[in-house]
């Protein structure tokens, strides 16, 4: 299992967190100007880990480091709620036509 977070800002990246379960329970590499809350959250997932029996585990408390980051930033983690990017529910769109009827738009078109 491997969980990644990157700060990015006009093409060049300015941090990254990587965690790959494959190397080790507690593998962890940051890189670069971290955002402020990453270190309270790194040293809270570790405590949870150690706390659950650390390598002897059988949870990843730290696959969740990155993401809670990136959770931080955006304000959205993949397995919390639903997606800002996907609509809630079947979306119609409709346009006026010279009779004033509405007529079916295809969902691709905004105009």
């Amino acid at each position: 299992m491997v969980s990644v977070a990157e700060g990015w800002d006009n093409g060049s990246r300015n941090w990254s967190i990587v965690h790959n379960a494959q190397e080790s329970i507690f593998d962890l590499a940051a890189t670069g100007n971290l955002p402020a809350h990453y270190e309270g959250i790194r040293s809270e997932y570790i405590s949870q880990q150690d706390a659950e029996g650390g390598d002897d585990a059988d949870v990843d408390f730290i696959f969740d480091i990155p993401l809670q980051v990136a959770r931080q930033i955006c304000g959205y983690k993949h397995d919390e709620g639903a997606s800002p990017w996907v609509a809630p529910g079947p979306v119609a769109f409709t346009q006026s036509g010279s009779s004033g009827t509405a007529a079916a738009k295809p969902w691709w078109r905004f105009w």
